[in-house]
């Protein structure tokens, strides 16, 4: 490449620069990285969304609503397990990136090591665990004889799973704390599609659901080393000597972590004790019914939480430097592009929830709507305000998140227990998404309000309205064009999704934008395009 190749797309991005009010073009400069990383977390979910989506009505037809459901309800009880890294994950995640941020070397390194350390000795814990479980769970759920056994030996095989993902977890984190997210994608993808096809293999082949847990089991292990490869590969200078480890180290990253715990544990009770109430209350096999609404709004949390996570390691390097202007502006930018992505993922499934359950699943799942629909109320609110968790998490401001996420988790539970007894699903669902409501629609806005230093009245404005307005507008000319109009087949059905999607973006860009979100929007682009050389 030529001199005079390198400065053309310089000076074509300075014309933009001179567009954009005040000092939003030194953000997008900076911004570049982030756009990488959202663009590699979304590929990284589509394919793993398409293979999980795939993969779903494969293991209840192979499996049944029995086993499938016994399935779900194991998975339920291990995901517990999770708790026990003590919100690890995204300590390691915020350290790694603010010592990077700052080029402190060792300190990473004792980071590293340590955190992995803690994993490692939680995983023995968890090895325990299961054991235990193993024996105690069975009576619980009122299983006797050849389900007995098969549950138990379930719960021990789910738990070793889960004993060697927690470590895979810390590698996933530290290449994330770097800002690595296209490599930490590039490992889950790889891990997803093995995944897939063991769990087929062993469905085709007959080994039933513990012959699909080994398959789990197996491809978790080649994770692990998958992802120490990747981190190897991305930092030359990473150790992972004895001697990196440290007490002082240890209580750092246990003390910040506590409240994040404390968040990691009402966020498992919000979203992973369903079925358990359900289970216990109702009955194993409705377990897969209203697995089917909560998987698809699993795609939908994570489509924006591949949108949002980068954020956080952006906003933790810039606390770090004390850059608080740059950080509330990237936090209000983050808001408004998950309230857009959350609008649409909602309205999309409002619109064409029933069709997609009925050429996804089939017919009889089209009676899990409703719950898509009330479950759908809360999460719309939360997956909205997903940066403001991240903005609190970076500057270290999240003890009352802890509270507030672990009471609203509690009263999670005690309402879906309560209402199943009298509206069954529907009431657990109302369980879940009454208090996700309250808590996005009062106390979480309130909170970051006050942190970031800006009125309501303008948090508001600047991230919500348009794109509701917007929204409202989309909604209603979706209902007059689609008035007599029902697909009939699976492209059909593709091709109306397509239609509605652009008029959606349309919409929002002219309509849910204000004309410096555009300029933005081009200048990033631009700048993007530049850096992987596709300008000419």
């Amino acid at each position: 490449m030529s001199a005079v190749d390198i400065e053309k797309p310089i000076a074509s991005l300075d014309k933009i620069a001179r567009l954009c009010p005040g000092g939003q073009f030194s953000g997008i400069r900076r911004g570049v990285s982030v756009v990488r990383n959202v663009l590699s977390n979304w590929l990284g979910m589509a394919v793993t969304g398409l293979v999980a989506f795939v993969l779903t009505p494969i293991l209840i037809q192979g499996l049944g609503d029995f086993q499938y459901g016994m399935w779900v309800l194991v998975m339920s009880i291990t995901d517990s397990y999770g708790l026990l890294d003590t919100g690890m994950r995204v300590t390691m995640q915020r350290y790694v990136a603010r010592h990077k941020g700052v080029e402190e070397r060792s300190a990473l390194n004792e980071i590293f090591t340590t955190a992995l350390a803690i994993m490692g000795s939680i995983s023995l814990v968890i090895c325990i665990l299961s054991v235990a479980m193993a024996a105690f769970a069975p009576p619980f759920f009122h299983l006797v004889g050849s389900s007995r056994i098969l549950f138990t030996n379930l719960i021990v095989v789910v738990g070793l799973t889960m004993a060697v993902i927690l470590p895979t977890r810390a590698l996933g984190s530290y290449l994330s704390g770097l800002q690595r997210f296209d490599l930490y994608n590039l490992g889950a993808v790889i891990t997803n599609v093995l995944r897939a096809v063991a769990l087929i293999i062993a469905v085709h082949l007959g080994y039933g659901v513990l012959g699909v847990a080994w398959a789990s089991l197996t491809v978790a292990a080649f994770s692990m080393l998958l992802y120490g490869a990747l981190v190897r590969w991305t930092d030359r200078e990473v150790s992972l000597s004895i001697r990196n480890t440290s007490w002082k180290r240890v209580r750092e990253l246990a003390t910040f972590s506590f409240y994040i715990y404390m968040s990691t544990t009402g966020d498992h009770l919000r979203f992973y004790t369903n079925s358990l109430v359900i289970g216990r209350v109702l009955n194993i096999a409705l377990v897969t019914p209203f697995s089917a609404a909560g998987r698809l709004l699993d795609y939908f949390l994570n489509a924006v939480l591949g949108l949002t996570s980068p954020f956080m390691p952006r906003m933790s390097e810039l606390e770090g430097k004390t850059k608080r202007e740059e950080l509330r502006i990237t936090f209000l930018e983050a808001t408004k592009a998950a309230t857009i992505l959350s609008l649409f993922i909602s309205s999309l499934a409002l619109l064409d929830g029933k069709l997609l359950f009925h050429f996804w699943l089939g017919e009889r799942f089209v009676s899990a709507y409703p719950l898509l629909m009330v479950l759908c109320a809360g999460y719309v609110v939360a997956m909205s305000q997903w940066p403001s968790i991240h903005l609190i998490v970076a500057m270290g401001r999240h003890r009352p998140l802890g509270l507030w996420t672990l009471g609203e988790g509690i009263a999670n539970v005690l309402l879906s227990i309560y209402w199943a007894h009298m509206y069954g699903l529907i009431g657990v669902a109302l369980g879940t998404a009454v208090p996700m409501l309250v808590t996005g629609l009062l106390v979480q806005p309130w909170y970051v309000c006050r942190l970031i230093e800006i009125a309501p009245r303008e948090y508001i404005k600047r991230s919500f309205v348009r794109p509701i307005l917007a929204c409202s507008l989309f909604l209603v000319l979706c209902q007059l064009l689609s008035v007599g109009r029902t697909p009939t087949g699976v492209g059909t059905f593709i091709i109306l999704l397509i239609l509605q999607s652009a008029l959606f973006l349309l919409l929002m860009y002219f309509l849910g934008l204000r004309n410096e979100d555009r300029r933005a929007i081009l200048a990033r682009s631009l700048k993007f395009a530049n850096s992987i050389g596709l300008d000419n």
